[in-house]
């Protein structure tokens, strides 16, 4: 799981939370919980980039209204949405004008 880190950490993450249910006493079914002693993995440092104020306005002057790259632009910083969900959002999602 080193190529994909938090991927492995939540398995460790999981698991801890199965042993700690198969520990209660009522349950009987571990006496450890072999899974505390797993270290996580250190994912990458930094993250992905986020645009600052200036990115934002320099690809509005390269993207005039109107264009597919600027509607995309502003669903993603009006609605809130995730960008695995903006590719879903379609008509059948708007109610009296609003995203539902």
């Amino acid at each position: 799981m080193t190529n994909t880190p938090e991927g492995g950490n939540n398995i460790v993450k999981s698991l801890r939370v199965v042993f700690r249910w198969a520990m209660q006493e009522h349950v009987g079914l571990a006496d450890r919980n072999p899974a505390e002693k797993i270290p996580y993995l250190r994912g990458k440092e930094g993250g992905f980039h986020s645009w600052t104020p200036e990115e934002v306005e320099q690809f509005e002057k390269r993207h005039p209204l109107g264009t597919k790259a600027r509607l995309a632009l502003a669903l993603l910083l009006c609605t809130g949405a995730r960008r695995s969900d903006l590719v879903r959002l379609g008509r059948q999602m708007v109610r009296d004008g609003w995203i539902t």
